[in-house]
């Protein structure tokens, strides 16, 4: 492995158990899925959703904080289109009619 001073110190998120309960409810939501598909709306709200975790709010975070690391820069280069996918969820469901709502 590399060296910790190559790894970018602000990628991962030390709050693990966020982490591990959103890749929980993520494949509970594929198996329900499975079972029975979702409508539209269920599904961009659910993608909403998840895009607003702790573990993607962490990511974005990351993104869009300055680095002074090669590793760090180049990472965001790799990852650039992942950015912002809950603002470009939001647009979509607005432009398309579809209300926003809370998940349990």
């Amino acid at each position: 492995p590399q060296p910790l001073q190559f790894f970018p110190e602000n990628l991962l998120s030390k709050d693990l158990d966020a982490l591990k309960q959103n890749n929980a409810r993520i494949t509970a939501e594929a198996e329900r899925f499975a079972a029975s598909p979702f409508s539209r709306e269920e599904a961009l709200n659910l993608a909403l959703h998840i895009e607003m975790s702790a573990g993607e709010a962490h990511f974005q975070e990351f993104m869009e904080s300055e680095t002074g690391s090669l590793t760090a820069d180049l990472f965001k280069q790799l990852a650039s289109e992942d950015q912002n996918h809950a603002k470009r969820i939001r647009e979509y469901m607005k432009e398309q009619g579809v209300r926003e709502e809370k998940l349990s």
